[in-house]
């Protein structure tokens, strides 16, 4: 990607903004403020809002881009790697020597058959 203004990319949509690692654990409810919960699975995966909505728009088959600053360390490789394999064009991502790349915890509550539950439903009782 050339970040030159004067230049002319052919991209559909360009992301700027963070990409992460998601810590996903799946409980029966949300806990109260200063509560816990039994995790019943967990999962890391790649996340961060822009990189998941490039990914998907890469996936509907939009020339995308990402421009964006990741850490030096294995968790960028993890959530950069769905981005490269979709064909997101990565020229526009820093690397920061000695930083940590983005972490997000996300709690899903599940449904009793398993499925995630529907946000209108995932209220606390």
């Amino acid at each position: 990607m050339n970040l030159d203004p004067d230049a002319r990319d052919d991209f559909d949509l360009v992301g700027i903004g963070q990409c992460s690692i998601d810590h996903v654990c799946r409980v029966d409810g949300i806990p109260a403020v200063g509560g816990k919960a039994a995790m019943l699975g967990y999962e890391l995966l790649p996340g961060g809002q822009i990189a998941t909505a490039l990914l998907a728009a890469a996936r509907l088959g939009l020339r995308t881009a990402y421009v964006g600053s990741v850490g030096s360390d294995a968790i960028a490789e993890f959530v950069l790697a769905p981005l490269a394999a979709a064909g997101v064009d990565l020229a526009g991502v820093r690397r920061v020597p000695l930083r940590p790349s983005g972490v997000a915890p996300s709690l899903r509550r599940v449904r009793a058959a398993g499925g995630l539950c529907p946000p209108s439903r995932c209220r606390r009782p």
